[in-house]
């Protein structure tokens, strides 16, 4: 239906009866909307360059309108006429989970409230253009869908917040909560009850105005004022939902299991992991059906509620709603292998390097582009292309044509088009030294943690009698290679039993063992162990040591791990060393608290309040490859006055986008930077980065011989803080009151 030459379509929509397809392209070199014929007649092309960057698509089900969401704003089609009407205009991101009502007179969304955190769910008639909210954006309201009647308006809310507690044994010290989405509805007719019982809504007084019934294709009645009092849960508990959408007869919603992102809590539960299920709830009887117990890929129900399309095993597959076996090879497989694609590489690689042009063109932090004639520099790489052999060519192109802005966060991610990635090597944990002999040595064994599967040590544990000094003579019985070592034969083998044959003082022996994928993140963990005794050794155990080389899930795991027992130490080193970015804001409350009061209990050691507080100096160690996330962190408490920073200036990646969100047409992620930050104080610090207080370098003979004047320097600098400071101690027990207040 689309096959335009350097053309791009996405976002692909068919109308009822699949007789049109809508869709965006970019064929003329701006997006806009093409309406394809499945008769072949030609293609109507509406608001070409009108719209900026698309990001969502659907349409009503009437088939006359089309609803898109850009970047910043949320517009409806007229596909008869071509007229492009602006709803709103978004100033916190793009509005998602766009929604018509089966009578196509109603659009509903998600729109961010503020710039972090926060949706609420928004309402427009489109016969007079008037929007009005649904929910307030107290909470990450999402996923709004109309029951296929109409009668209804759902949507998933986090609103359900059930504590489990401040954490004290060892996390940072921040209320938890129950996993807390649960589906809501809202009657679109001011007058209809709650279909659920009275606890949900009440219901109307036997001597109330009848509720207005309609007949026909008449439309439902709409109230639009007062939505946000209609508001009610489902009577289900809550827990981990997303992707609602409406069925017949009611809605479904996909059920994450509990868990966490690292997968440590279930890593020894018997039987298959737990997965996501695709489950339902009818409004008519309240019955709660399981539509998939495994929904591993992606599904969507069709505009009538009655059948459901989903991806399981590599196909497509389709049945009906009311099929409630739960079982995912059931139904009609769609027959992919019908489907022809023709590609011409080089005519694809054109068009992905002007899509990636015309995404920084759009989506840059200053509209001027820092001043940078764009057009230009498109049009000196574009020359390029005449010379490419391979898509790694073009995305070296890409990313030289985007150093030219020189700022941070930039350049083609997660590269798409590469097949199924190879399974990952294995590794013993070890420093394997070659030899002269037949077989390569143990040097030393990794410092390991039972704690993290990430820490695992593969030589260390019960039954493993390996130490330094053994020489590996075979993996597998296939002898280790002389100059290879034992890599070759550990290939693919990660989380698999392989046999190692060792030789010690002449004689052999054998261990089973599992070589972990995880020597990367082993390493960082033997690191951080030998760099905290070298501290304990200097200090006398007074000065904690901190290291976190990332802020997502696996270093937020590592701080945790460790954080109670270095704040029960005086002074403290946080190294930041290498560390790649993340989120580390909450670190900066817990670096700036101070010690205000303390706890005396009759049975313990005084303790300080707040709880996990910084009792005296602090250094942060920094160095160039400090990047984003820690530069945030370290900046502020540079400007706080909180913190000595000692090392090199950092990195400088001030400007950026997080995640890359931006597909090309074979899947590669590209990024372009549309925030940029100030300080107060320092002002803008993209391409300049977070000069230290103390510099500090470390010298190619100093990496060579295992020296850290870095770490040397840091420690200095807490220890001098401890000599000239004055610290927090725990007052004196108070005298008795005898029985009398106040005291």
């Amino acid at each position: 239906m689309f096959d335009v030459a350097g053309a791009r379509a996405r976002l692909p929509v068919a109308t009822a009866g699949a007789e049109t397809v809508v869709c965006v392209s970019d064929q003329g070199g701006e997006e806009g909307i093409d309406v394809l014929p499945q008769n072949g007649s030609p293609a109507r092309r509406l608001a070409h360059g009108k719209l900026g960057r698309a990001r969502e698509l659907v349409l009503a089900p009437d088939g006359r309108t089309a609803a898109i969401a850009t970047d910043d704003r949320l517009l409806t089609l007229d596909l008869a006429t071509g007229a492009l009407t602006e709803l709103v205009a978004t100033e916190h991101g793009p509005c998602t989970s766009l929604a018509f009502s089966p009578g196509s007179d109603l659009l509903a969304w998600a729109q961010p409230w503020m710039s972090r955190g926060r949706n609420q769910i928004r309402l427009a008639r489109l016969a007079d253009g008037r929007v009005v909210d649904v929910t307030r954006g107290q909470f990450q309201d999402r996923s709004p869908v109309f029951t296929p009647d109409g009668s209804y308006l759902a949507f998933l809310s986090g609103s359900t917040l059930d504590p489990t507690g401040p954490t004290l044994n060892g996390q940072l010290q921040q209320m938890g909560f129950a996993p807390g989405v649960r589906p809501h509805l809202v009657p679109l007719d001011g007058r209809a009850a709650s279909p659920f019982d009275a606890s949900y809504g009440g219901w109307l007084e036997e001597d109330a105005a009848p509720v207005r019934e309609t007949g026909g294709d008449e439309p439902r009645p709409v109230d639009l004022d007062g939505l946000p009092g209609r508001v009610v849960p489902f009577p289900v508990e809550a827990g981990d939902y997303d992707a609602l959408v409406a069925i017949e007869g009611g809605v479904a919603w996909l059920d994450r299991p509990a868990g966490g992102v690292l997968g440590e809590a279930t890593r020894h539960a018997p039987g298959p992991a737990p997965v996501p299920r695709l489950v339902g709830y009818r409004l008519a009887d309240a019955s709660r059906p399981t539509l998939l117990a495994k929904a591993l890929g992606a599904y969507t129900v069709a505009a009538a509620g009655g059948h459901l399309a989903y991806r399981a095993g590599g196909a497509v597959h389709v049945k009906s709603t009311s099929d409630t076996t739960g079982d995912a090879g059931t139904g009609h497989v769609v027959d992919l292998d019908a489907i022809q694609v023709r590609a011409d590489p080089p005519t694809e690689w054109r068009q992905m390097f002007d899509e990636s042009w015309r995404l920084m063109r759009d989506r840059y932090w200053r509209d001027d582009i820092d001043g940078v004639d764009w057009t230009a520099i498109g049009t000196r790489y574009r020359q390029l292309l005449d010379r490419i052999g391979c898509s790694h060519d073009l995305f070296d192109v890409i990313m030289e044509m985007h150093g030219e802005l020189s700022v941070s966060h930039v350049g083609v991610f997660f590269l798409g088009g590469q097949g199924r990635p190879a399974p990952p090597p294995g590794y013993l944990g070890a420093d394997l030294v070659a030899t002269a002999e037949d077989g390569w040595q143990i040097g030393r064994l990794l410092n390991g943690d039972i704690s993290s599967s990430m820490h695992r040590t593969p030589l260390v544990g019960p039954g493993m009698t390996a130490q330094p000094g053994d020489v590996l003579h075979a993996v597998d019985g296939v002898p280790v290679d002389p100059v290879r070592g034992p890599m070759p034969q550990l290939a693919g083998k990660a989380g698999q039993q392989v046999k190692l044959t060792l030789r010690r003082d002449g004689a052999e022996f054998g261990l089973v063992v599992v070589p972990t994928p995880h020597e990367p993140r082993l390493r960082h963990h033997d690191l951080t162990v030998r760099r905290r005794a070298r501290v304990i050794e200097r200090t006398g155990g007074r000065v904690g040591y901190l290291r976190i080389i990332d802020m997502v899930a696996p270093g937020w795991a590592d701080l945790n791990r460790d954080l109670t027992v270095e704040l029960e130490r005086t002074g403290l080193i946080l190294d930041l060393r290498g560390n790649h970015g993340g989120d580390l804001h909450p670190l900066l409350d817990l670096l700036t608290r101070r010690v205000t009061g303390w706890h005396q209990p009759r049975f313990a050691q005084p303790y300080t309040w707040p709880y996990d507080t910084v009792r005296g100096p602090v250094a942060v160690l920094i160095d160039e490859f400090s990047t984003c996330g820690p530069e945030n962190l370290v900046v502020s408490l540079q400007v706080r006055g909180a913190a000595t920073l000692v090392g090199r200036r950092t990195h400088g990646s001030m400007t950026g986008s997080i995640p890359p969100d931006q597909a090309l047409l074979d899947g590669s992620r590209v990024s372009q930077p549309t925030v940029s930050k100030w300080w107060d104080g320092p002002g803008w610090l993209d391409n300049h980065g977070v000069t230290p207080d103390v510099e500090v370098d470390i010298a190619p003979q100093d990496w060579v011989a295992g020296r850290d004047p870095q770490l040397e320097a840091a420690i200095d600098v807490v220890l001098d803080g401890l000599r000239g400071g004055e610290l927090p101690i725990p007052p004196e027990t108070a005298p008795p009151t005898g029985g009398h207040m106040p005291r």
